[in-house]
């Protein structure tokens, strides 16, 4: 599999789509062993100990081959991530009722069928402030 990912690699150079380092999938295949399915995670994880070592063309040279096992938490919608933690900070009651709020905005959008944008709700969240009393305007 080692000796594949190296001819894949060589073939795709000239393509300028270079696959990455054999030496990850080496490292992986040795601890793991050739026959196992590699989790997502366990490539990333050992990408991170060592900048030489190559996360992404390796998962998908494995997912290609039916190895990968895909881990939905890599995958994220960063939006989706900004907004859990903004509500995180939020005190329970508030976070249920903002939460509910940013679904309506995904669901109905300024045109039918069109989800509100996250860059719009992330603006009204970014800026919280409660609304101005109804009355005179004091003077300046």
């Amino acid at each position: 599999m080692v000796r594949e990912a190296t001819r894949t690699r060589e073939a795709t150079a000239t393509t300028g789509d270079f696959f990455g380092q054999p030496r990850t999938l080496t490292i992986l295949l040795y601890w793991l062993g050739a026959d196992t399915a590699v989790f997502a995670r366990d490539v990333y994880d050992l990408a991170r100990i060592d900048m030489t070592l190559a996360g992404k063309p390796v998962c998908q040279f494995l997912c290609a081959r039916g190895m990968l096992v895909e881990d939905p938490a890599l995958h994220r919608d960063a939006d989706q991530v900004w907004i859990e933690s903004v509500l995180a900070a939020l005190p329970g009651p508030v976070a249920s009722e903002v939460r509910t709020w940013v679904k309506v905005l995904r669901e109905q959008g300024p045109r039918e069928g069109e989800p509100r944008r996250y860059d719009s709700i992330r603006r009204f969240l970014s800026n919280p402030s409660p609304p101005s009393p109804p009355g005179p305007r004091p003077s300046v």
